[in-house]
């Protein structure tokens, strides 16, 4: 009688792939969830540079004074808590021009709604903060101006941190 060996994998090869395994993730996933913040506070930081000059060009193409706002519907402002992101540009009679739809993460303004005003007056200028996750990445924002100039600001008002839901 001839005996067969069995085939398969042993209980130490399965205990010591698993431990391989928990400390590759274990390692990995905090680096791929760090990376996923940054790329996502990028491309949030870029949409609002991308918006901020589209209404400032508008404001001065129209010449006249635009005000934008957070909205999520596109028909008129909502407070800064538990929205999606979305922006509204009104003109002068606050009758809705252009609504840019937001991504999923709130983005809080602390003067609401921002004033543009055609070049080279001053508007109001503002910062606007989203909140895409601190976990990793510290909070930086958009500040426009009252001259109109856009640039990202690494240290942007502590009380705008404090207002993103977690």
């Amino acid at each position: 009688m001839r005996r067969f060996q069995q085939q398969g994998i042993h209980l130490f090869d399965l205990l010591l792939a698993m431990l391989l395994l928990s400390i590759l993730l274990g390692y990995a996933l905090p680096t791929y969830q760090q990376t996923l913040e940054i790329h996502r506070q990028a491309a949030e930081l870029n949409r609002l540079q991308g918006i901020l000059a589209s209404a400032r060009l508008q404001a001065s193409v129209f010449n006249q004074m635009l005000t934008l706002c957070v909205s999520d519907n596109g028909q008129s402002c909502q407070s800064n808590t538990s929205n999606q992101g979305g922006l509204l540009l009104m003109d002068n009679n606050l009758q809705p021009l252009q609504h840019y739809p937001g991504y999923g993460h709130s983005v809080i303004l602390n003067t609401s709604p921002l004033v543009l005003r055609p070049l080279p007056d001053r508007g109001s200028g503002g910062t606007l903060l989203p909140c895409t996750g601190f976990r990793y990445q510290s909070a930086r924002g958009i500040t426009l101006s009252p001259a109109g100039r856009i640039r990202i600001n690494s240290e942007p008002p502590q009380n705008l941190e404090t207002q993103c839901p977690n």
